[in-house]
This record gives structure tokens, C-alpha cells and sequence, in this order.
């Protein structure tokens, strides 16, 4: 985590603090002599899981940290509030909003269930040796969101489906979901790229596909049923 003050943590730590160090960290000792803040080891780059409420805050590896945040996703209940120092080109992705070109997977995924804070930027002189790169502070707070509204498997589905292909419409960026043959595919909505979607709209549109298949289902069977009936009674 880099040097924490040891007074800035009493101040601060509202919830009981998780703090993610590699086994070989040789200042793991000190971290374990302040109070009220407990050191969980981050083993083969992965977010080691608790079963306990706990915040999270870190340096977290520039290489994985896309990997720790979505993982946190699968924690969220457990984690009211994340915070740490990652590479700035990655904060900004998970702080943007729409109509940004930075807006992505990331930031939807993340934006629906937590209130992001990009805090501020770390310049590379701070640091001896200098990286190649910025940094950035940011702070996720989990938000009141208990329940998404829509079927969360085919949510990020079609996030990550149609931000695959963020230069096409989602007309078509969307097919392999859902076919352009569809009449909901006729809807201005998908004249749209996703950047230009919020997280709220592609909440919508997620409830909007899953009808839609449904329908396209129910339409199938039905179809399948008649034709067999209708075999039948030829014989």
C-alpha cells in the first residue's frame, strides 16, 4: 500500500479494513501491528474472499486490476467501500460516464453498484524509480442498488457483447443475442452506440431483449407444435 500513516487509518476506518498484501510483502509485520485493521494475503494475483463486511484498499497491481475489481463484484454485499491506486488510464475507464470514450464495461459494471470518486492523479515523479505511467486514487462506495431490476447473466451479457463491437450500432453489435430480424431491433434505441447508453437504459433494454427472446421463443414452440399437429393428422 505504499506509506500509510498510522494515525490517518484510526481517523478514517469506519468499517473493519482488509488490506491486500503479497505473500513475500516484508512489511506485512508492521501492518499487522496497527489495530483494528486486519491483513488478508493476495495469493497468484487474485482478491482473497471473506466472509466478513470489510472495506478494501490497496496498490493493487497495474497488470490485474481490472481482474480484482470485477472479482469485487462477486463480493459486493461484503464490500461497502473500496478504495486504492491504480494506473490513471484504468481509474478514468471505471469514473467515466456516458458519451465518453472511456466509458466501457468497466464503468457500467461497476457504476451499478457502486458510486465511483476518481480523488486525484498521481504524476510519475513521485515515484523512485518513475513508471511509465500515471496514476490515480479512486474511491467506490457501494450504493443503495440491492436488486438490478433486470436478469443480471444477460445484463452483462449484452454489455460486454455490445461493447466488444463499440463502433457499430447496436443493431448489429447486438445480433449474436439477438436477431436483426427481430422487431424490437426496429426500435430508435438501437440506431445507438453503446457509449451512448446509460447504465439505467442498458438495464431497460436488458428487460426489453429478454422479452423479446421470450416471445420469439414462445413463437417457436407454438410454430413446432402446429407443424406436428399438422403431421399428424395427415397420417
Amino acid at each position: 500500500m505504499g506509506i500509510i500513516e498510522r494515525k490517518r487509518f484510526r481517523m478514517t476506518c469506519r468499517f473493519p479494513f482488509a488490506i491486500m498484501l503479497y505473500p513475500f510483502c516484508k512489511h506485512r509485520k508492521k501492518f499487522r501491528l496497527y489495530r483494528n485493521i486486519s491483513t488478508t494475503p493476495v495469493r497468484d494475483g487474485a482478491m482473497a474472499a471473506r466472509k466478513d463486511t470489510h472495506s478494501r484498499a490497496g496498490n493493487y497491481p497495474y497488470n490485474i486490476s481490472s481482474q480484482i475489481f470485477f472479482k469485487m463484484l462477486d463480493y459486493k454485499d461484503l464490500i461497502p467501500c473500496c478504495t486504492g491506486m491504480i494506473q490513471k488510464e484504468v481509474a478514468e475507464r471505471i469514473a467515466a460516464g456516458p458519451g465518453s470514450k472511456t466509458y466501457g464495461i468497466l464503468s457500467i459494471l461497476i457504476q451499478a453498484w457502486y458510486k465511483v470518486e476518481y480523488l486525484f492523479t498521481v504524476h510519475e515523479h513521485v515515484f523512485n524509480p518513475p513508471p511509465k505511467v500515471k496514476s490515480a486514487v479512486i474511491r467506490m462506495t457501494r450504493n443503495e442498488t440491492k436488486e438490478l431490476g433486470c436478469n443480471e447473466r444477460l445484463f452483462k451479457l449484452i454489455v460486454k457483447t455490445t461493447f466488444n463491437q463499440r463502433r457499430k450500432t447496436l443493431r448489429n453489435s447486438i445480433s449474436s443475442i439477438l436477431e436483426k430480424g427481430n422487431p424490437l431491433s426496429n426500435d430508435p434505441v438501437f440506431n445507438k452506440r453503446p457509449e451512448q447508453l446509460s447504465v439505467q437504459e442498458f438495464i431497460e433494454l436488458t428487460n426489453r431483449v429478454e422479452t423479446a427472446l421470450k416471445d420469439k421463443a414462445d413463437i417457436d414452440c407454438g410454430n413446432d407444435i402446429a407443424r406436428k399437429g399438422a403431421t399428424s393428422q395427415k397420417e
